[in-house]
């Protein structure tokens, strides 16, 4: 149950990928988490607002599984 959880988790954030590059999905992620990691550097840098609406998104329907 919790690796299908954890599986879940994963489709959930990768849905988020069409808004960017991966790297800067995760980076964006990883800071909206409190980490203060920095943005990837050009040209993958930039992530539209609605691209970050949804990956909090996604963060808050996942956010149990931490």
């Amino acid at each position: 149950e919790k690796a299908q959880e954890a599986q879940d988790a994963i489709t959930a954030l990768q849905r988020v990928f069409r808004f960017g590059n991966p790297n800067t999905i995760i980076k964006k992620a990883v800071a909206l988490m409190g980490y203060p990691v920095g943005d990837c550097r050009r040209p993958f840098h930039y992530l539209c607002e609605e691209g970050i609406a949804e990956l909090k998104k996604v963060l808050d329907e996942t956010r149990h599984l931490s």
